[in-house]
């Protein structure tokens, strides 16, 4: 990425990093490897130990604004708070490691990248057979038959639901890693039965995937869990901004 590119997407996201309550703002993805790219990553970190996630609303509502009107594509994960990527960090998560490999800080509030470029080396010496393993899990997925592309959709999905509800409970001043006890908790808000029983339903899918016995998955189930999760996003950025 070219450094008059750098400076420009530095002014669109300049809200984003003055933000007191944010503590990260990254650039990662294949746009740092090219002079011009198509589109934008953005990974935001909240300063979750700080300040809470009193300034979610704004924050949200300024994300939108630039995935509607900027010259630029931005692509923005969910925000996350800071403590939750820290512990998926310490993990291994490979979706992790492999964004900061390539990667432009445009804000690191409590130096935390550098912290976790130091705990990257330390897990490459502590825990090699550990994200080896993880690794060739994700390998072996795209050596599967075509049922199997479909099943390898059923994680992604059940994550991103899994993210959307945390954040929302989180915005509720509840913190929960448990799939089934989020949607127990969801459960809880009359508004939101129907979307945590499409909850249940995925995680259901998901344990079945896991251990060979899902009799059927097809692309209409596929097409049907997707929406459902999209409509879930949705809901939940909508219930956050009422508030």
């Amino acid at each position: 990425m070219g450094q008059e590119l750098v400076r420009r997407v530095k002014q669109d996201l300049k809200p984003l990093i003055k933000d007191a309550s944010i503590a990260v703002v990254l650039l990662y993805g294949s746009a740092i490897r090219k002079e011009k790219p198509n589109d934008v990553d953005v990974l935001i970190l909240l300063d979750d130990i700080g300040f809470g996630l009193k300034n979610l609303p704004s924050i949200l509502t300024h994300i939108k604004e630039l995935e509607s009107n900027a010259k630029l594509k931005y692509h923005f994960q969910p925000p996350r708070p800071f403590t939750n990527w820290w512990a998926l960090l310490l993990k291994g998560e490979p979706w992790i490691l492999s964004s900061l490999k390539h990667s432009i800080v445009l804000k690191d509030k409590y130096n935390t990248i550098r912290e976790a470029r130091t705990v990257i080396e330390a897990l490459k010496q502590s825990a090699k057979e550990e994200r080896a393993d993880r690794l060739l899990e994700r390998a072996n997925e795209y050596l599967f038959n075509a049922r199997a592309v479909l099943i390898k959709a059923l994680p992604l999905l059940l994550e991103a639901a899994t993210e959307a509800f945390q954040l929302y409970l989180l915005f509720h001043g509840e913190v929960v890693v448990n799939k089934r006890k989020i949607a127990d908790k969801m459960l809880e808000f009359k508004s939101f039965e129907h979307e945590a029983s499409t909850y249940l339903e995925l995680i259901d899918l998901q344990e079945k995937a896991e251990k060979g016995v899902l009799s059927e998955f097809t692309g209409e189930n596929l097409d049907h869990y997707k929406n459902e999760v999209k409509a879930i996003i949705n809901k939940v950025e909508k219930e956050i901004l009422k508030q």
